[in-house]
């Protein structure tokens, strides 16, 4: 019962984060932002379709923990797969509170510093991305946390259902 919970939670957090990406990222963006998306309109139709391929894959995570709901046997599985996923989501959340040692020179890298920083706003919401700046901005700061708060609830949920998943019977074959 826990681990279909768990899974429901999971296939519904990453349905609603894909369809949004597919469909209007700046209602997430802004969420994570405290409604501030100026930060990510510097390269619209580039960021535009980096949130599409991005909803693509997150509609794709929702439809693996929805259709594992029928099968007991696979819950496990899939909650482990959750459980990664988020841990992955929580690391380069917490990334955001170290500071970016690598600076850009002038020149060519330097061009591509907006597309960098509009991708970064973008994958920010749900906790991909790169280091900050070279002082943690209170923005980042607080796209951080709330990545925190919903991917360390999402994982701990995930590791409670998993631990009372019902296990796999794998009889022998004769």
């Amino acid at each position: 019962m826990i681990s279909s919970l768990a899974l429901l939670w999971n296939g519904l957090l990453n349905g609603v984060y894909g369809a949004l990406f597919l469909t209007n990222p700046a209602i997430l963006l802004s969420f994570f932002y405290n409604g501030d998306t100026t930060s990510i309109s510097t390269v619209d139709p580039l960021l535009d379709s980096i949130c599409k391929y991005f909803g693509v894959a997150l509609c794709t995570f929702s439809f693996l923990y929805m259709h594992y709901l029928p099968f007991p046997d696979k819950q496990g599985p899939g909650l482990r797969m959750a459980m990664m996923l988020s841990a992955g989501y929580m690391l380069v959340a917490l990334s955001k509170f170290l500071p970016e040692t690598a600076g850009t020179e002038e020149g060519g890298a330097a061009s591509y510093t907006s597309v960098f920083s509009s991708i970064e706003a973008a994958l920010e919401a749900v906790g991909f991305g790169t280091a900050g700046a070279d002082v943690v901005d209170n923005k980042k700061r607080d796209a951080a946390i709330r990545t925190l708060a919903i991917q360390g609830f999402t994982f701990a949920i995930s590791m409670v259902g998993m631990m009372k998943a019902p296990k796999s019977k794998k009889g022998k074959k004769d």
